[in-house]
């Protein structure tokens, strides 16, 4: 037993007419489409002036040109050499900004109190913790806050004019 087609050959075909159609119907839309230029987007046009040349050489670009500032950690471009100029007077660097974790940490915490940089390096160490171990440390504290606080034991006093006890064999 064969399949059956949907369609028999004889519904596939145009008639001469549908072709003409067709065929009108596509030159009208190459005709629309004329100002579009297509080109592949793994080698986009470029402005030379042989267009079977290549890719050409490199060509340095002074502008746009990076400036970082060191103090906010920010980046901007400038446009021109007067921005440039502008911007260094206002303390950017052309140096970029790197990223050594103590002089992070120091810039952070230089307008905090030491209470404040306690509990900020408290939370930095809570949120660096595994997630797991984190779990049983909550765990641990929630279990620990539900039972009532145990009496703290006496403390012996040592009155200061005794003098110590000496042992011999």
């Amino acid at each position: 037993m064969q399949p059956q087609p949907f369609e028999t050959p004889q519904e596939t075909f145009l008639t001469a007419d549908e072709v003409a159609q067709f065929r009108q119907w596509a030159a009208s839309q190459r005709q629309q489409n004329n100002g579009i230029k297509e080109f592949d987007l793994a080698t986009p046009p470029r402005q030379f002036s042989d267009p079977y040349a290549g890719p050409g050489p490199y060509r340095y670009q002074e502008f746009p040109f990076t400036m970082y500032n060191h103090r906010t950690r920010q980046a901007k471009t400038a446009r021109n050499f007067q921005e440039r100029e502008a911007m260094r007077a206002q303390g950017w660097s052309e140096d970029p900004i790197t990223e050594h974790p103590q002089e992070r940490q120091d810039a952070m915490m230089q307008n905090l109190s030491g209470a404040d940089v306690a509990q900020a390096s408290k939370f930095d160490l809570l949120l660096k913790m595994p997630p797991e171990k984190l779990d049983r440390l909550l765990a641990i504290a929630e279990r620990l806050e539900a039972e009532p606080a145990a009496p703290e034991p006496e403390t012996e006093t040592i009155p200061e004019n005794k003098p110590p006890i000496r042992r011999t064999k």
